[in-house]
């Protein structure tokens, strides 16, 4: 193992500098082979270069120089530029892979060579020349200012650096006139018609809060809202100093008909749930003798309203003291509104509130409430479940539904206080 200069690895594939001679090599393959766990190692070995992920290694008096590997099944399998992707992802692609095989390479005659290869695979998909051109030279800018200044770099920075760099094109191999003509045209119509969209953009300093949802058709009137109300919450002197100037909203990509015909998990149904015939979605109690929690349960209601408005909703599933992965609803006595969750079976988590209540816990919202206004008594209390989460395989999506079913009800009910008793709302 002392031979061992340099050891790297990335999931499967293992990179090794080795100082000795080719036998050496082979012993040692030979070693790691011979293993109790059935496992092989395919290796390939070179005095000077090796190619190892997308880099090809070049071992040059003592230094290692880099530049882009593609493999010789490599096939064009970027996306359309016309493909029903949001824009900003379109536009984003072609910055990216320049930035990347520019990072990649060493010398700026490699990035050219391959910045043309790139460039007529982007072309080929039919992206715009003027973005495919703009992340060429973006990829040219990489590296000759340090990346944390270049992000902050304006407009006018941008394009009169860049210009500079076309005063002695000497320097430029023949690919890079190659690429220009292909994008458009000269050197300097090239330059007039990039429009370097380099943010500016002060981020606070804190954590700055990111809105991530599926992409949908609707996405202007989301990135619109936000843009509208984001104002009110940087005028506030204290979250101005948490959130960034302009709101972040970024967008997953939405399943396409790949993803609900072959889905890659299965998600089977809970057999021994279903029922020959449709229950009505109505509280129900359990049935058993000494169950205390089906005293408080509202027995055979299958409606609710809000305690400030006259709105009527409906239970959306048949819930018993038994039924677990529950939204329930607590009513006091005097109307005020309570809204919870719980992934055990309902009456254990209303055990706790009526226990919390009896002792008085002021950690409890509603046994402070009922401290205050009804002497810690719980008679009169009622118990409503509102909502019941179906099965699904994937536990912790199951929860996650569950949370953002909470926070919608407590939202539609308006029960947080001081018009109801909860006094936190989970965001999901």
């Amino acid at each position: 193992m002392g031979r061992l200069a340099l050891y790297r690895r990335f999931i499967d594939d293992i990179l090794i500098i080795w100082k000795g001679n080719w036998g050496e090599v082979e012993d040692f393959m030979m070693s790691i082979n011979n293993n109790q766990w059935g496992l092989s190692f395919t290796h390939k070995q070179h005095k000077s270069t090796i190619d190892f992920l997308d880099l090809t290694l070049i071992g040059v008096e003592g230094k290692i120089i880099t530049k882009t590997y593609q493999k010789s099944v490599d096939v064009n399998g970027y996306l359309h530029a016309r493909s029903g992707h949001h824009p900003t992802w379109i536009q984003n692609i072609p910055s990216g892979q320049f930035t990347r095989i520019r990072r990649n390479c060493s010398f700026m005659c490699d990035y050219e060579k391959e910045a043309l290869m790139l460039s007529q695979r982007f072309v080929e998909k039919a992206y715009p020349l003027r973005i495919i051109l703009e992340a060429y030279l973006k990829g040219l800018k990489f590296g000759m200012i340090p990346r944390s200044e270049a992000h902050n770099k304006t407009l006018l920075t941008m394009n009169s650096s860049i210009s500079s760099l076309y005063r002695g094109q000497e320097h430029h191999s023949s690919e890079h006139f190659k690429i220009l003509e292909l994008l458009g045209g000269s050197c300097d119509q090239s330059l007039k018609k990039a429009k370097f969209n380099i943010s500016t953009k002060e981020v606070g300093t804190g954590k700055t809060p990111i809105f991530s949802t599926t992409f949908n058709i609707g996405f202007d009137e989301i990135i619109g809202v936000f843009d509208k109300y984001w104002p009110i919450l940087t005028s506030d002197p204290w979250l101005s100093f948490c959130i960034s100037k302009v709101p972040r909203v970024t967008f997953r990509r939405a399943p396409n008909l790949k993803n609900i015909l072959a889905p890659s998990k299965l998600h089977c149904q809970n057999v021994g749930h279903q029922r020959v015939c449709q229950e009505a979605a109505v509280n129900k109690r359990c049935g058993h003798a000494k169950c205390l929690t089906c005293g408080f349960i509202c027995h055979q209601q299958s409606t609710f309203s809000s305690f400030d408005s006259t709105e009527i909703f409906s239970v959306q599933s048949s819930i018993t003291c038994n039924t677990s992965f529950v939204v329930y609803l607590l009513i006091c006595p005097c109307g005020r509104q309570y809204v919870g969750q719980t992934i055990r079976p309902l009456k254990c988590r209303f055990r706790e509130h009526r226990t919390a209540i009896l002792r008085n816990d002021s950690r409890s919202p509603v046994a402070r409430h009922f401290t205050i206004f009804h002497d810690n008594n719980p008679v009169g209390l009622k118990l409503m479940g509102i909502v019941h989460i179906p099965f699904h395989q994937d536990e912790a999506k199951k929860k996650r539904e569950l949370i953002k079913a909470e926070s919608v009800w407590i939202f539609k009910l308006n029960s947080m206080s001081p018009n109801g008793l909860n006094e936190e709302l989970e965001l999901f």
